[in-house]
């Protein structure tokens, strides 16, 4: 199972790249832990569970992070 804590940042996409920050987790018994991700340069809400918070789901976990200047 994937370690997920409070702040961690995710990034999602290919050529359009969206960066995520996980803002909530929710430990739901029998069915795991609830992770809720907050698009960080947007206004995107996504809730899903911390084994689909996979690279096969199209996230990948951001050591660094660089947005880019408007």
């Amino acid at each position: 199972m994937l370690k997920v804590q409070l702040g961690d940042v995710y990034e999602s996409g290919n050529r359009s790249r969206v960066v995520w920050s996980v803002d909530g987790l929710i430990s739901v018994p029998g069915l795991g832990q609830i992770v809720r991700l907050v698009q960080i340069d947007g206004l995107g809400k996504v809730m899903l569970t911390a084994d689909d918070l996979m690279c096969q789901q199209g996230f990948r976990k951001v050591r660094d992070v660089a947005l880019p200047l408007t």
